[in-house]
């Protein structure tokens, strides 16, 4: 059993969700949104606060405090609304290129949102075949596989309510195939990362069942969920200035050369943009956030996604996730595990997933590696026929270790490291604060409902620090950088 959260907070955030979306969700997000940096005085006012990204986070954060009745100013470095929540149309059904799955749908704060706004939930089976190399497992072989990884499970929980917290893989079964399997599946294509580099508290705690889809598609569900939320586009932030810097409030600055005045900032970009300084902050920020910061990592988990010209395995339920392992890498450290949900919504789609060392590397070689690897291992389950009726032309790969504004899937916290969690989301001398799926509590670990926590969050203790706030910091300089 995983440690969902109690009943009262269950229903408290699926009120604040569902005030959140009906807070003015008419209009097209055309209509709020801007193309480039503001001409109509937005660089000579002072806002209550800036929200740095237009992802979930963001969104919700900066909806909230309009809500509430404060100047907001959001500034999002690419040309849409949604960040790593995207949904690609060009198929026969919409298809999540990032985020796809409202993952614990019975306890997911964003399950009630997309119901009693019209979204239609779909469910996902991840209990479906498990292959090594050729072979798929018979009805007592997988038996057996489930029953050692509920081992695996429960011995992890055990160890975090004792307060270890350890590699995943020191918790994998002996038995050689089945720790291949399950390092794979809890490490790579769960957290992003290898098992040894997981963290076995955030895994434990990780509640991932039951998985829905939504039919319309995560991304889609974003987009509408801030549709109302002004955002200004194509605006990357590449300087903070807070404190004594800034006359006690904040300067946003852009790489466009705009600079924004606020008296908070919210920042909601992923660890990995962060690790990689793309935003310096003046003063540097203290240790103890660079240390979570660092213990937060940025997993990778990517996609290929196969669209064929005709009925497929009739013999397969639709939406099952499927298991593969190589057979030849079974012995060692690292294993070639992929998986694939088969048939999404009934479609006659495929969609493939590589994660952690086995991402990176594809990302590396090139979509061509990715995808000839993908139509082996299909072969090896089904036989060579089934690629045949593959759609070349209509297949996509996702890169998000390549993304400059991702630079990787979601945070994948490092063994010893879910306490981070907690760090990663307090703010820095009551003027900087962080939002986004690293601050989220790990029984979201690093997925939708992590990143909508930790922002209604982030806007709560906000709006307590303004309204204890006497400084006026429109005395600085607008071009102070």
């Amino acid at each position: 059993m995983k440690f969902p959260l109690p009943f009262a907070s269950r229903t408290l955030l699926g009120l604040a969700s569902l005030v959140l979306f009906f807070s003015g969700c008419a209009g097209p997000a055309s209509t709020t949104s801007r193309s480039g940096p503001r001409s109509d005085g937005a660089a000579n006012k002072t806002y209550d606060v800036i929200v740095v990204g237009a992802g979930l986070s963001g969104l919700t954060t900066a909806k909230d405090l309009i809500r509430t009745g404060h100047s907001v100013l959001v500034l999002e470095a690419t040309d849409r609304i949604g960040g790593r929540a995207i949904t690609d149309t060009s198929f026969p059904v919409p298809i999540d290129l990032g985020a796809a799955w409202l993952h614990g749908a019975d306890t997911n704060p964003l399950t009630s949102v997309a119901d009693w706004t019209g979204f239609q939930r779909a469910p996902s089976r991840l209990d479906g075949p498990v292959f090594i190399g050729s072979h798929r497992l018979r009805p007592d072989e997988l038996k057996d596989f489930h029953a050692a990884a509920a081992e695996t499970e429960e011995q992890m929980e055990r160890a975090a309510c004792a307060g270890r917290d350890a590699p995943v893989s020191d918790f994998l079964p002996a038995r050689p195939d089945f720790r291949a399997l399950l390092g794979g599946n809890i490490g790579p294509l769960e957290s992003g990362a290898e098992a040894a580099d997981t963290s076995s508290a955030d895994s434990a705690a990780f509640v991932a069942d039951p998985d829905d889809f939504i039919r319309e598609g995560v991304g889609t569900f974003v987009a509408r969920f801030g549709r109302d939320v002004p955002v200004q586009l194509h605006s990357p932030v590449n300087s903070i200035r807070y404190g004594a810097d800034a006359a006690g409030g904040v300067l946003v600055g852009t790489t466009g050369g705009a600079t924004y005045r606020g008296r908070r900032v919210v920042v909601t970009v992923s660890t990995g943009v962060l690790a990689a300084h793309k935003i310096a902050f003046v003063p540097e920020l203290p240790g103890w956030k660079w240390e979570a910061i660092h213990a937060l990592p940025m997993g990778l988990l990517n996609k290929v996604v196969f669209e064929f010209d005709g009925p497929i395995l009739a013999h397969e339920h639709d939406s099952e996730w499927v298991l593969h392992l190589d057979s030849a890498t079974a012995s060692r450290e690292g294993p070639d595990v992929m998986a694939f949900v088969i048939k999404p919504l009934g479609a006659n789609l495929i969609v493939g997933f590589y994660g952690a060392a086995q991402a990176h590397r594809f990302e590396t070689l090139g979509d061509a590696a990715a995808i000839a690897r993908a139509k082996a291992v299909l072969a090896e389950m089904y036989g060579p026929e089934l690629v045949t009726h593959i759609r070349d032309r209509a297949t996509k790969v996702t890169k998000w270790g390549r993304d400059p504004w991702t630079l990787g899937a979601y945070s994948a916290a490092r063994p010893g490291d879910s306490k981070e969690h907690e760090a990663m989301a307090r703010p820095v001398e009551d003027r900087v604060f962080f939002a986004g799926e690293a601050c989220g509590p790990a029984e979201f670990n690093g997925s939708l409902p992590a990143a909508f926590v930790s922002g209604l969050k982030a806007c709560r203790a906000v709006q307590q620090s303004l309204a204890h706030d006497t400084i006026d910091v429109t005395a600085v300089p607008i071009t102070a950088r």
